[in-house]
Protein backbone atom coordinates (compact mmCIF):
# COMPACT_ATOMS: atom_id res chain seq x y z
CA UNK A 1 0.00 0.00 0.00
CA UNK A 2 1.22 3.43 -1.10
CA UNK A 3 1.88 5.94 1.47
CA UNK A 4 -0.47 9.05 1.65
CA UNK A 5 0.07 11.70 0.38
CA UNK A 6 -1.48 14.55 2.49
CA UNK A 7 -0.60 17.54 0.86
CA UNK A 8 -1.35 16.14 -3.20
CA UNK A 9 -5.17 14.80 -1.39
CA UNK A 10 -6.00 18.48 0.21
CA UNK A 11 -4.82 19.89 -3.32
CA UNK A 12 -7.08 17.95 -5.24
CA UNK A 13 -10.23 18.53 -2.60
CA UNK A 14 -9.40 22.22 -3.02
CA UNK A 15 -9.51 22.02 -7.05
CA UNK A 16 -12.63 20.18 -6.52
CA UNK A 17 -14.45 23.07 -4.76
CA UNK A 18 -14.69 20.72 -1.34
CA UNK A 19 -13.51 21.76 1.95
CA UNK A 20 -11.16 19.48 3.86
CA UNK A 21 -11.95 18.31 7.10
CA UNK A 22 -9.61 19.45 10.06
CA UNK A 23 -8.00 15.60 10.32
CA UNK A 24 -7.23 16.07 6.81
CA UNK A 25 -5.69 19.19 7.07
CA UNK A 26 -3.54 17.84 10.54
CA UNK A 27 -2.12 15.24 8.49
CA UNK A 28 -1.11 17.86 5.65
CA UNK A 29 0.77 20.22 8.60
CA UNK A 30 2.19 16.89 10.16
CA UNK A 31 3.45 16.02 6.58
CA UNK A 32 4.59 18.83 5.78
CA UNK A 33 6.74 19.25 9.33
CA UNK A 34 8.43 15.72 9.05
CA UNK A 35 9.27 17.29 5.70
CA UNK A 36 10.78 20.06 6.68
CA UNK A 37 12.89 18.65 9.38
CA UNK A 38 14.12 15.87 6.74
CA UNK A 39 15.18 18.63 4.77
CA UNK A 40 16.62 20.35 7.36
CA UNK A 41 18.86 17.34 8.55
CA UNK A 42 20.45 16.68 5.38
CA UNK A 43 21.34 20.88 4.81
CA UNK A 44 23.19 20.49 8.13
CA UNK A 45 24.97 17.46 7.19
CA UNK A 46 25.95 18.61 3.93
CA UNK A 47 26.97 22.11 5.50
CA UNK A 48 28.86 20.06 8.06
CA UNK A 49 30.63 18.44 5.42
CA UNK A 50 31.57 21.46 3.38
CA UNK A 51 32.68 22.97 6.37
CA UNK A 52 35.52 20.37 7.11
CA UNK A 53 36.28 20.11 3.18
CA UNK A 54 36.63 23.93 2.59
CA UNK A 55 38.89 24.59 5.98
CA UNK A 56 41.21 21.56 4.83
CA UNK A 57 41.71 23.36 1.64
CA UNK A 58 41.94 26.64 2.92
CA UNK A 59 44.54 25.04 5.12
CA UNK A 60 46.13 23.29 2.05
CA UNK A 61 46.14 19.74 3.24
CA UNK A 62 45.71 17.76 0.58
CA UNK A 63 45.95 14.24 1.96
CA UNK A 64 43.31 15.10 4.73
CA UNK A 65 41.47 16.56 2.34
CA UNK A 66 41.63 13.51 -0.24
CA UNK A 67 40.83 11.52 2.94
CA UNK A 68 37.78 13.32 3.53
CA UNK A 69 36.59 13.81 -0.27
CA UNK A 70 36.75 9.89 -0.29
CA UNK A 71 34.86 9.58 3.04
CA UNK A 72 32.23 12.14 1.80
CA UNK A 73 31.89 9.72 -1.86
CA UNK A 74 31.57 6.59 0.25
CA UNK A 75 29.44 7.86 2.43
CA UNK A 76 26.72 9.93 0.85
CA UNK A 77 27.56 9.93 -2.94
CA UNK A 78 24.72 7.06 -4.87
CA UNK A 79 25.55 5.95 -8.64
CA UNK A 80 22.46 4.65 -9.81
CA UNK A 81 22.71 3.27 -13.42
CA UNK A 82 19.62 4.50 -15.61
CA UNK A 83 19.34 3.72 -19.28
CA UNK A 84 23.09 2.90 -19.54
CA UNK A 85 23.94 6.52 -17.92
CA UNK A 86 25.52 6.86 -14.16
CA UNK A 87 23.78 9.06 -12.63
CA UNK A 88 25.10 10.60 -9.26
Amino acid sequence: MAATNHLELIEQLLDQGKEPTNVQLGAALTQSINELNTANAIISDMAQWMGKIVALHIEKDAVALKSTLDEFVAKKVKVAIRNNEMVH
